[in-house]
């Protein structure tokens, strides 16, 4: 079909893949994936995630990948996360220790979760990629460490998929 379309095969995907530890070259382009780790643990607004969205000046690809959890196995977390955090407000309160303002805002979201799971809303686990595109190494390094700190600025942790960047730069297509 490609060809009586007039389009070679060759010209459906890369030509040429070179892998490295930290970076792979995709034909005359050099790649770097990153893998969102950490999310924001404070309250943020509408517009929490621009800079990282609008804020850059180079090429770069944000991949989201979603999938249900099993309704029990979301019961099992919420109560293990539950007793984990509860043992923590516990334990410091009986020392005398001020309680973080973390420990209360988690000990609030683990109460909406339990309320959501039992209204019927399913739990997700998510995986977020972030592919940074570049001509060269020396670019490719400016436009990784912009992309860091664009990426710090939204409250969000990302760490280099060293090792791994071919199979990561296939899943940001």
């Amino acid at each position: 079909l490609g060809e009586r379309a007039g389009v070679v095969p060759s010209g459906y995907g890369p030509l040429a893949m070179d892998a490295t530890w930290d970076a792979v070259r995709v034909d005359g382009t050099w790649h770097r994936c990153f893998w969102v780790s950490a999310w924001p643990t404070l309250s943020l607004g509408a517009k929490w995630l621009e800079p990282l969205l609008l804020d850059t000046r180079g090429t770069r690809t944000i991949t989201c990948v979603m999938e249900p959890v099993n309704p029990r196995a979301s019961r099992r977390h919420l109560t293990k996360d539950s007793v984990g955090v509860d043992s923590g407000i516990e334990n410091r309160a009986s020392k005398g220790f001020l309680v973080p303002v973390e420990l209360r805002r988690a000990k609030d979201d683990i109460e909406r979760r339990g309320k959501e799971l039992a209204a019927g809303f399913a739990e997700y686990r998510y995986l977020v990629l972030v592919d940074v595109a570049a001509a060269t190494l020396d670019e490719l390094d400016d436009a990784s460490n912009e992309y860091i700190n664009l990426a710090g600025q939204c409250g969000l942790e990302m760490r280099a998929l060293d090792g791994r960047h071919d199979a990561a730069w296939a899943c940001t297509l």
